[in-house]
């Protein structure tokens, strides 16, 4: 059983035309039954287009088995493609599923920023480690380098729970640790004598 499911149904052209709410859904003798269901026809932009129509229960054709929909739902995040996520991103503009969309494009720009943070994590432990090493002293550098890394990540996942809770704009959430090393890291060579 899934609940609060939502289905999205593609026409020829791949935009999405219709939408499919439904307070729950049940697999029983090969087939996908669902409960309070709401269906809406949109057009090409994502705009409804006639009245939504109701069932208290009524079959749902779906190819997919529930194993593969689970298999789907908890590795969708670790292994799609960032070509598949901004496929994704585009689809849900159009049909202006926002509180998706946030969730989706914070996990689109993470993805970009986790390969390269540890530049960033470089970049802003630099000026202090370079402070240390006048005063030779390797274990502090190290220290400090392993510190810096637990500050780097707890923010970084701290400004992406407030993207998902609306409080900063999601598209910068996964970015906000990057740039915050990045301008700790400038001005402390610059400061550095």
């Amino acid at each position: 059983m899934f609940q609060d499911v939502m289905i999205f149904e593609e026409n020829e052209e791949k935009n999405v035309s219709k939408k499919t709410i439904s307070k729950y859904i049940i697999y029983q003798q090969n087939r996908w039954k669902a409960f309070e269901l709401i269906e809406y026809q949109l057009d090409e932009k994502g705009n409804i287009t006639a009245a939504p129509a109701y069932w208290k229960e009524r079959t749902v054709l779906l190819e997919e088995k529930p194993e593969s929909l689970t298999l789907k739902k908890s590795l969708f995040f670790q292994f799609s493609s960032l070509k598949k996520l901004k496929k994704d991103i585009l689809q849900l503009k159009k049909i202006r599923a926002y509180d998706k969309l946030a969730h989706l494009t914070i996990d689109y720009h993470r993805r970009l920023v986790e390969p390269i943070s540890p530049f960033f994590i470089i970049l802003g432990t630099l000026p202090f480690a370079l402070e240390i090493k006048k005063r030779r002293a390797a274990f502090s550098s190290l220290g400090v380098g392993i510190i810096f890394g637990f500050i780097y990540y707890t923010f970084m996942y701290f400004s992406i729970a407030l993207g998902k809770g609306g409080v900063i704009l999601p598209i910068f959430a996964p970015w906000l640790g990057p740039l915050f090393f990045l301008a700790v890291g400038i001005s402390g060579l610059i400061f550095i004598k």
